[in-house]
């Protein structure tokens, strides 16, 4: 055997057969697509060369469904997946191509950090040279103005600097099996001489719930699937529907309870609104339960959709919430990506616990994402929009470009019945028949808040049935896009 092809053979073995690395890069590109950098790549230090086969990082090009991507996917089997200097260098390279190129990076995550003893002194190794590669690698998916779509996967135990590289992704995806931390478990133990696993540090529990991860898939072969499915609504902003643009969405007047107090499941609007071929992919679906985030398509535009949840506590404004738009908001502005914002909201959270959360710099820092972006946004107010909330939600004079209502919308500056309480307490106080007067005072006040004043008032748009949500939506969002 000649040495080139001793040299390969021994890149393409790659760790143990339980290895996935390589695997997983070819079954998210389309076949023959995949350009490696770096094949040859060992670790030369320390007598590792023979246990380093491309360094433990397999690095390159190639494309999915016909769109150019880059790929980097650490192998857990070799080195325990930790980092060296060449495989600081085929990442350093592929950003950089990214950035020239602005076609999308997407990562696979199994391992954790560099490699003790090349990192050892103050130069961080090599006279610094891992230190600056890692560093410049991290600043640069660390910019605002990254031209490129970051999706990063998490596909095993996962820690130290892959870690960093998810923290900083558009899209975090993980498997149910795996786990993720700044800092794994023995470092913890040596450390703190706190004994913890990987899933009770960083599994999937955790992750889904603090919004670190946009989506837990129970599979690899579901990760891989979901990486297409995103890539497809970022790289393909329109595409022809068989969905008719003139379908009547008469079914949203049954999803909706009569009685405001009454929840029901906001998906099911969604699902009615959107196209129908394209099932919608919930993002941070166990973070931030009482709004729901979507990619979807309209009239085969693809949208983002930011929906208020009244199954969980009535779909009030939280903490949570208010991070998970901004998360959103920011996605879709990097990709151009127009908004619907569908409201039910009581409002922002108040009391003791809220201002302990923090509520109020959240709340800001969402509406200053929300004034912040650009991309066309479309408002529908379903049923009760309240307070400050109502405007969040891209109502009139903060960033909706189009704001519709039904007939079973209500907006006032607070619900009704804290409404009434606070302005009326003389009132009530001093009536013969208190019963008498609430119900007076609820009556009058619905009526005020039903959706005729604010379109007579020019403060929105439309008021639209149901049945026509759907068509309304679509020929707002073709007059407001160029595509």
């Amino acid at each position: 055997m000649n040495p080139l092809q001793e040299e390969r053979n021994h890149a393409l073995k790659l760790g143990d057969p339980n290895r996935r690395a390589r695997e997983r890069v070819e079954e998210l590109l389309d076949p023959g697509s995949f350009l490696e950098v770096g094949l040859l790549a060992k670790d030369r230090t320390h007598g590792r060369a023979e246990k380093s086969p491309a360094d433990a990082l397999i690095a390159g090009y190639g494309r999915v469904n016909g769109h150019r991507v880059g790929v980097i996917s650490l192998d857990g089997t070799v080195l325990a997946g930790s980092g060296g200097h060449a495989a600081s260098a085929k990442q350093a390279r592929i950003v950089d191509e990214a950035y020239q190129r602005g076609f999308p990076l997407i990562t696979f995550g199994e391992g954790g950090g560099g490699r003790i003893p090349d990192m050892m002194g103050s130069s961080l190794g090599f006279d610094g040279a891992i230190a600056r590669a890692d560093t410049n690698v991290l600043t640069r998916l660390a910019r605002r103005d990254r031209p490129f779509a970051l999706i990063s996967c998490c596909m095993g135990e996962m820690y130290g600097d892959p870690s960093f590289k998810l923290g900083l992704a558009d899209f975090p995806i993980m498997v149910k099996t795996a786990s993720l931390g700044v800092s794994g478990p023995p470092v913890i133990r040596a450390a703190l001489g706190e004994v913890v696993s990987g899933e009770e540090l960083g599994g999937p529990q955790v992750h889904g719930r603090n919004g670190q991860v946009a989506r837990i898939e129970d599979s690899e072969a579901d990760v891989i699937a979901t990486v297409g499915r995103i890539l497809n609504f970022v790289l393909v902003p329109q595409r022809e529907s068989a969905d008719s643009v003139d379908r009547e969405t008469s079914e949203i007047a049954d999803i909706l309870p009569a009685s405001h107090q009454r929840a029901y499941n906001v998906r099911k609007v969604v699902r009615a609104i959107v196209d129908q071929d394209c099932e919608p992919l919930e993002l941070w679906p166990d973070f931030g339960p009482t709004a729901q985030a979507y990619l979807a398509r309209l009239g085969g535009r693809s949208i983002a959709v930011f929906a208020n949840n009244p199954l969980v506590q009535g779909g009030v404004f939280d903490v949570d919430s208010a991070r998970k738009g901004s998360l959103l908001i920011r996605r879709c502005d990097r990709f151009g990506l127009p908004m619907l914002f569908l409201h039910d909201v009581p409002g922002f959270i108040i009391g003791k616990q809220a201002e302990a959360d923090g509520l109020l710099g959240f709340a800001m820092q969402y509406i200053s994402d929300l004034s912040s972006s650009s991309v066309p946004k479309l408002s529908l107010v379903l049923r009760k929009a309240y307070g400050l909330a109502y405007f969040a939600m891209a109502g009139p004079g903060w960033g909706g470009d189009y704001v519709a209502a039904l007939p079973s919308a209500r907006m006032a500056f607070m619900g009704p019945e804290p409404g009434i309480n606070l302005v009326y307490a003389k009132k009530l106080a001093e009536a013969e028949d208190r019963t008498d007067v609430l119900a007076e005072l609820t009556a009058q006040w619905d009526q005020r808040a039903e959706p005729w004043e604010a379109a007579h008032a020019a403060s929105i748009d439309d008021i639209i049935e149901p049945r026509e949500s759907r068509p309304k939506l679509i020929q707002a969002l073709r007059a407001l896009t160029d595509d």
